[in-house]
This record gives structure tokens, sequence and C-alpha cells, in this order.
């Protein structure tokens, strides 16, 4: 098993679910015997996972909504220096293990451009090779990034073509072959408490670019990245674009997270006893449940003469959810639970609101 790095967004508002929610996807998907080792104490953005195949972490990512990628870890240090030093430390065989599946059989090119070639000179040009198209991303957590230029970009960069062990490699962006990502955790619980009263603004953190290689900054991780997290799912349920929405609509990240933690699967039959306008509905549908909501609200229920919760299914393409009107002090569901009646639980999922849970 690889050592993988969970790596989150940098919202504050919903970070205490980060690892709940990440627990939930592992029963979902049946992933035993995982083990989790978080860098800081507080608002961690990244998490290291240990016991993971990647085959698991990609089914964990494709639902894990406060996830932004997932890389498979190679090192990890104070300095970019350190960081490095881990890497040129590999022996072959364990370097070959890692990058040796991305290397792609296939000619060198005769001519190779200065903008791209950094290591794929080769004594004779042409030659049958085993040529890598790397594709390195700088990435910055808790700071905005940081615009190099090019000098201070060969600072960074070539010490990892170092490390590559002289394979001939040439830059591509469109369609790498590996992409590794290097990235400077900058997310202190200062800049955490500051950031979430509004004052980041006033956090001065120095420019590391500067003294690249020395200066001791929190923490380096490097590592090639295996996945994305399923983030564009935020964007196309955003609740400022849905035709219809109450005063008390859930967030669209808070949704899916609810939906994450009630185990919701394709054929979950799924009840929300205090639906409203279904916000929960509708990431549970997404998932592939079925959805069953109730309301004493008629007006929730009833919608507006050209837009109620059934418009929301249909912007997405979804099939329509079963809608009741009832007072859950009396409610419509009991009669399955009587002793003449079907003695069995009848959903796989009750989720509510905060602060009713699941």
């Amino acid at each position: 098993m690889t050592t993988l790095l969970f790596a989150f967004s940098n919202e504050l508002d919903f970070n205490n679910f980060r690892v709940p929610e990440f627990w939930s996807l592992c029963k979902l998907f049946n992933v035993q015997n995982v083990v989790l080792d978080q860098p800081t104490d507080r608002f961690p953005p990244f998490i290291i996972v240990r016991g993971m195949s990647e085959e698991d972490a990609i089914k964990i990512a494709s639902r894990e909504i406060m996830l932004k990628h997932v890389f498979e870890l190679w090192a990890q240090a104070p300095t970019f220096l350190q960081a490095f030093e881990q890497l040129e430390k590999l022996d072959d065989l364990e370097f070959e293990q890692k990058i040796g599946k991305f290397v792609n059989s296939s000619q060198i090119p005769d001519k190779c451009s200065d903008s791209n070639k950094l290591s794929c000179e080769s004594e004779n040009n042409g030659q049958q090779s085993a040529l890598c198209r790397l594709q390195i991303i700088y990435d910055v957590y808790g700071s905005r990034s940081l615009n190099t230029d090019n000098e201070k970009d060969e600072q960074l960069y070539k010490p990892l073509i170092r490390c590559l062990r002289g394979r001939p490699i040439i830059i591509d962006l469109k369609n790498p072959t590996l992409k590794v990502f290097i990235i400077e955790d900058k997310y202190s619980d200062e800049f955490a408490r500051l950031q979430k009263e509004g004052k980041s603004k006033d956090l001065n953190i120095k420019n590391s670019v500067s003294t690249i290689i020395d200066y001791n900054i929190p923490h380096i991780f490097i590592g090639r990245h295996i996945c994305d997290g399923p983030r564009y799912l935020l964007k196309d349920f955003n609740l400022k674009t849905r035709p219809y929405i109450g005063t008390t609509s859930m967030r669209e990240q808070l949704s899916f997270i609810c939906a994450n933690q009630g185990l919701v699967r394709k054929g979950s039959l799924i009840n929300d006893p205090y639906c409203g306008t279904m916000s929960i509905g509708l990431s549970c549908c997404q998932f592939g449940g079925y959805i069953i909501g109730s309301d004493f609200d008629i007006r929730c229920i009833r919608g507006q003469a050209d837009r109620n919760i059934r418009t929301n299914f249909d912007k997405h393409h979804l099939p329509h959810p079963e809608l009741i009107i009832a007072d859950q002090s009396h409610s419509p569901y009991n009669i399955f639970n009587s002793k003449d009646k079907l003695n069995k639980e009848l959903f796989d999922g009750i989720i509510c609101d905060p602060p009713y849970g699941f």
C-alpha cells in the first residue's frame, strides 16, 4: 500500500466534517484497515492516509465533497531542500515502482525546444527510450499563489528533475503522463484564526520564493497526482442558481456532506421528514438515492405558480421525489411499524437538517 495525501479545501465553514465524512465513505465503500495522520493540529487542510489502495482512494474521492486532490505522497519535510533530499535517497527499485508505469516507451523528439527540454537531451537524438511527459504544479495553501519568474521557477523545479534519475523528460502541459505537485503549506493556526475572523489580510506571511531552497517554511509536500474530488458539484448545484429556494434552504456543500454521512448509494430509500425546499433530497438523488420528503408547511411543498421543488430536480435531470404534507408528531409512516402490518425498517436512511441529524 502506498502513502496517500488527501488535500482538502481551505474553507473553514465545514472543516470539522472532513474526517467524519472520510470515515463514512470508508464504511460506504467497505474500505478497512486505514490509518490517518494529520500534520497539523487545528483546521488541517491535509490528511495523510496509510493502508489504502489507489483504487479505493479514487472511490472515496468521487464522493468526498470537501476534497480537492489525492496524491501519492513522495516526500514531506519542513523545507524544499529536505524534501528533495528525501526523493534523492529513494533507491532505484522503489523509485521505479513509483513512476515506471507512467513513463512511455516512445521515440524521443529529434528537436526539443528550450522551453520544454529540461532533461530530454540525449546523445543520440531519435533513439528508442522511455519518455516521461511531465507536468509540475506548484500550489500554496494558506496564502495566495506566488507569481514567480523563470529564474525562480528553475530553482524550484530543477531539483525535482534531478530526482527523476536522468530519465528523458519533456514538459507537456496538455497530455502529461506524470503530474507532480509541489505543495507549500502555510495554513497555520494563526492564519486560520484570522481568516475565520475576516482578518486574514492582517497576517504578514514572508515571501519564501526569494529563498526558495533554504527558507524554513511550515511544510512541503511532493507527490504524484492521482485524482480530484467532486468540487464541480458545488458549482452545478449552487443555491443561487436554483429556480426554487426558500429562506431556510440548506447550502449545497452541507447537503452533499449530509448525503455522504447518511451513506446514500444507488437504490437507497431516503426520507427527509422536514424537507422544506428539499436541498438534501437533491444531493441524495444525485448519488442515486430515491427520496421521500414531507413537511408541515404546505407552501414549501406546493411552491409557486411557475416553480416548485420538482423544478429544481428537472434542472439537473433527476427523477422527481415523492412529497407528502404531514406533521411528524403524527407520522404517516407509523402504520408500517404496527404489529399487524410490515414489521421492519422502511428506509435505508433518514436525513434531516442540522441539528436533527441522521
